[in-house]
């Protein structure tokens, strides 16, 4: 009995020691190569799509209806796609509309062993899931109603239990819910794949995107082409007429938040999002790329200091807004060369981003430490009367009538908002810029239409109605309709009135033609 214990125990050990030294040898390379070095062949990674890091052979023997897409994108321009296709005809992947298929006559192929089926789940007697659904049912309704706030209310979460997308009003929505708004418009984008071809084997591609948005850190550190090359597989569909044209169609909504003030009447509307299928989620050097040539892009320049400068009665904000936007470019570049000793663009971009940030109370001290400005060099003294008189203004808008009701508000149903103060300064902001954005969509249908909603901006389609004017009477036009949306609309609403004050409205040249 010991001697076939002993036998069985240094079995079991050698056969984990062979699988060990069978493993050891076939994995000879580091994790973040793209081949593999295995038994004298070379096993080839997947660099894109839902499969990437695992190996062909893995995708082609485990997920036929993967493979069966993939040999039918006719069209592809995705190197990584061709170069997949191009395998699975070499080991002999047949397309096929069956659940089940595998390559034929392929020397890569192997059944599975007994050890690498999986065991399917016991599956439940019907009558205990139904009594668990119920149960969960039960459960999910009575916390519901318990966070009512009245008898009243109760009765509204009743009725609107079926439909609570719809947010139809008087009916009240369930607490801690997350908010499916309405959408804001369905959208359909031209894109320019033919530029893909264009650019793809040149340096302005095959570079790493560096930006500095923290709204698009997930393509921070990743080449340019292979962002681009990702987009137009997964979001974008091919025009079956026209060569080189794609279509990405995009749902703009705004986010809980902003579509609860909506709701509550605080503001009249917010920012909306197009997530991923919106060229604008894109780093701005693709943005333009896929869509410089079917569109123009129209943005409010210093939209938010504009914006301030209409809504604010401190005097001290006053004073330092109308200094900052009668020479906003000039001294941008002063400031950049104070602390930079260069005022280039890159630089000039910086003392943006820190304008930006003391508009919604940041601090100097944090953008100097990320910046790498030497402790020497003391404060610009506009950009410490610009962070000085920031958070007085943060506190008027908090005053007003409904800055009260929004904060209370934000501090009750969004305790991850830990400066409802500032919260609400940014969406009475984004409610200025909702009205300049439908003034500029007003004109944009007058001609042949738009595409992307950009914040405050928008681009309009180059039709023929748009190409028989001029850019300068374009701008103009935006700019007069732009003005007096806003200027009536604070006047109606808040009481205020700025009438020398006029939006500056500018066609952005694409950043990528000078490069």
């Amino acid at each position: 009995i010991l001697g076939c214990l002993a036998h069985r125990c240094l079995g079991a050990v050698g056969h984990a020691f062979i699988q060990c030294q069978h493993v050891t040898r076939r994995v000879r390379a580091c994790s973040s190569c793209s081949v593999l070095r295995a038994e004298g062949r070379d096993v080839q990674m997947m660099e894109f799509g839902k499969y990437k890091s695992s190996t062909r052979e893995y995708v082609a023997r485990t997920q036929p209806s993967y493979c069966n897409w993939a040999l039918q994108q006719e069209q592809a321009n995705c190197p990584e796609l061709i170069a997949f296709k191009k395998f699975l005809r070499e080991i002999g992947f047949e397309r096929t509309s069956k659940q089940s298929s595998r390559p034929k006559h392929s020397q890569h192929w192997k059944q599975p062993t007994s050890k690498q089926w999986v065991k399917p789940k016991r599956l439940q007697p019907r009558k205990q899931q139904e009594e668990r659904t119920i149960q969960g049912w039960v459960k999910m309704r009575r916390r519901r109603i318990t966070q009512s706030r009245s008898a009243n209310s109760i009765a509204q979460s009743l009725g609107s239990y079926s439909e609570p997308h719809l947010n139809k009003p008087g009916k009240q929505r369930p607490k801690n819910k997350k908010l499916r708004n309405a959408d804001v418009d369905l959208v359909r984008i031209r894109v320019d794949l033919a530029s893909y071809d264009l650019y793809k084997d040149s340096s302005l591609l095959n570079r790493l995107c560096m930006t500095d948005d923290e709204f698009k850190a997930d393509f921070r550190n990743q080449p340019y082409h292979r962002i681009l090359c990702k987009y137009i597989d997964q979001q974008v569909q091919r025009d079956g007429v026209e060569p080189g044209v794609g279509w990405a169609s995009v749902r703009y909504r705004q986010d809980e938040l902003g579509q609860r003030l909506v709701e509550k009447g605080l503001i009249k509307g917010a920012r909306v999002y197009g997530g991923r299928r919106d060229p604008f989620h894109l780093p701005s050097l693709l943005n333009e790329l896929l869509t410089d040539k079917f569109y123009l892009n129209l943005d409010d320049s210093k939209a938010h200091h504009y914006y301030m400068r209409a809504l604010t009665q401190n005097p001290d904000g006053i004073l330092v807004l109308d200094e900052f936007l009668t020479n906003a470019d000039l001294l941008m570049e002063e400031i950049a060369e104070h602390y930079f000793s260069n005022s280039s663009l890159e630089f000039t971009k910086k003392v943006k981003t820190l304008l930006h940030s003391l508009a919604m109370d940041g601090s100097v001290g944090s953008w100097r430490n990320r910046q790498g400005v030497h402790e020497g060099i003391v404060e610009h003294s506009f950009v410490s009367r610009f962070a000085a008189v920031m958070p007085k203004i943060t506190q008027e808008f908090a005053q007003m009538p409904a800055g009260k009701e929004a904060t209370a508000l934000i501090r009750k149903d969004f305790p991850d908002r830990t400066h409802p103060g500032r919260t609400w300064k940014s969406f009475l902001l984004q409610e200025l810029e909702f009205v300049s954005r439908e003034a500029k969509r007003v004109i944009a249908n007058k001609y042949e239409g738009h595409g992307s909603l950009e914040h405050d901006g928008i681009k309009i389609l180059r039709g023929t109605r748009v190409q028989s004017v001029s850019e300068e009477d374009l701008e103009r036009e935006l700019r007069l309709a732009a003005t007096k949306s806003i200027h009536d609309f604070v006047q109606y609403k808040y009481g205020r009135n700025n009438e020398g004050l006029i939006l500056p409205v500018l066609i952005k040249p694409a950043s990528f033609m000078g490069e």
